[in-house]
Formats: structure tokens, sequence, C-alpha cells
């Protein structure tokens, strides 16, 4: 069994640090909801979820160099045995 999908996730870069992806944690949703779970990349089903919420955080936090921008991500899954 395997998936393969094609996501939005969220690129945010600054003058200070090069771009990255960013984490759930961005949006306050707290990692760690059992103990060994992973962190994972904010990710949305649709690009139009993506630039809304981008959009609500380049408002919202208007630093001078600050951007978020949405961002295609493949995600893949197999089963290693």
């Amino acid at each position: 069994m395997s998936w393969n999908r094609v996501l939005w996730g969220v690129e945010f870069s600054s003058k200070i640090d090069g771009p990255i992806v960013i984490g759930a944690a961005w949006d306050n949703i707290f990692p760690n909801a059992y103990v060994g779970e992973p962190t994972r990349a904010l990710l949305f089903n649709t690009r139009r979820q993506a630039r809304e919420w981008c959009h609500r955080r380049n408002e919202a936090n208007n630093q001078p160099g600050w951007k978020f921008k949405p961002i295609k991500i493949r995600e893949t899954l197999e089963i290693l045995r």
C-alpha cells in the first residue's frame, strides 16, 4: 500500500533566514498529540486554502522582509518491508 499525493504547503522567508517550509506550530496546532508523534509541515488540500492562509499571515505579521507564500508539496508514503 502506498500513496503519492500533491498538497499545498507554506514557505516562509525573511531577510535573515533563507526560505523554509513551515510546520503546523505556525497555525497554533500543538504537536505531540501522542508520544513519539513526528513534526509535520503545515499542509492544505487546495492552493486556494494555502493562499488564503498566507494572505492572512502576511497581513497580520507585517514585518519588513517577512513573506509567506504557498508552495506545491508532494507527499508520498510507502511501506518498507
